[in-house]
């Protein structure tokens, strides 16, 4: 993902240093990337975009099987197409979910299995990113020496053992929880 995030800040200081204009924008980018002009209409508008349309994932995934600065930036095994797709579910989330779930956390914040208060809310926001198509299906194996299956992936929140997310999502959620309970902690009574 770090490759993905310099290709797009190189882009970014493309756009800044040009005059605001958009044909001179995508114009810098194709000379500077030497790519095709269609290629960096598409980078440009990934860079527009990125914060609020998971669906550029699609674009930008089309565009860099196809780039010949690919090998620079990344190198595209399913692994960085997952977090390629990690990357745009975290934007979608901070952009569209973190208000919402804040404002319940914040609700529910003294209560004891605040995880049971915001279930919800969080099967609301999974069922949301699921039809984008950000959100892995659950995938597990058999641990024989432990005699157990683990979900690969896919961890506990909250020391609630009856719900499994997605560990990135799961990270997000709680560190989520612990930002919004130390700002209420800190604000004046």
């Amino acid at each position: 993902m770090t490759n993905i995030k310099d290709l797009l800040n190189r882009v970014n200081i493309i756009i800044k240093n040009s005059e605001g204009d958009t044909l001179t924008e995508i114009k810098n980018i194709s000379d500077i990337l030497e790519v095709d002009g269609k290629v960096a209409t598409v980078l440009h508008f990934v860079h527009k975009d990125v914060s609020w349309n998971p669906h550029t994932l699609t674009i930008l995934e089309d565009t860099l099987e196809k780039l010949t600065i690919k090998e620079q930036y990344i190198n595209y095994t399913p692994q960085k197409k997952q977090q390629i797709k990690d990357f745009y579910l975290l934007n979608y989330l901070d952009n569209n979910w973190k208000d919402v779930l804040t404002r319940k956390i914040t609700k529910y914040k003294d209560h004891t299995f605040m995880s049971h208060w915001i279930a919800k809310t969080i099967a609301e926001m999974i069922r949301d990113v699921e039809k984008l198509g950000l959100y892995p299906a659950i995938d597990f194996k058999t641990n024989p020496d432990k005699s157990v299956v683990e979900y690969e992936d896919f961890r506990q929140i909250l020391g609630d053992e009856g719900t499994f997310i997605y560990k990135p999502v799961a990270d997000w959620i709680e560190g989520l929880v612990n930002q919004t309970k130390n700002q209420t902690l800190s604000e004046p009574v």
